[in-house]
């Protein structure tokens, strides 16, 4: 799966929004993990504009793992990040991977 680069970008910034996220996200960062593997990329938009986004990739054969997303704190309480993440376990469902992996 080819890697949306202006999607990484937007994704970088969004996460520098968030203040929970102790680690830098960059740019680098996100093509290291995803290039050449099976992903998803999902953004949440308000009028056009991100405010939430959900990332995870092909870990062995039949595991995905949901590994990075965030809503940023302006847009939060409203269930972006439940339907994020709903959308992401039906994908890797549909996708036959039998279990989901996640970061906590």
């Amino acid at each position: 799966m080819k890697l949306d680069i202006d999607t990484l970008a937007d994704i970088v910034a969004i996460s520098a929004q968030i203040p929970e996220f102790d680690r830098v996200t960059t740019l680098e960062r996100l093509k290291a993990r995803l290039d050449g593997a099976d992903h998803l990329i999902l953004v949440a938009k308000l009028d056009g504009v991100i405010v939430g986004y959900k990332v995870g990739y092909q870990l062995t054969d039949d595991t995905f793992y949901s590994w990075i997303g965030g809503v940023i704190p302006t847009h939060r309480k409203h269930g972006i990040a439940t339907l994020l993440l709903k959308h992401q376990e039906q994908w890797a469902i549909d996708a036959g991977y039998k279990q989901i992996k996640v970061r906590s």
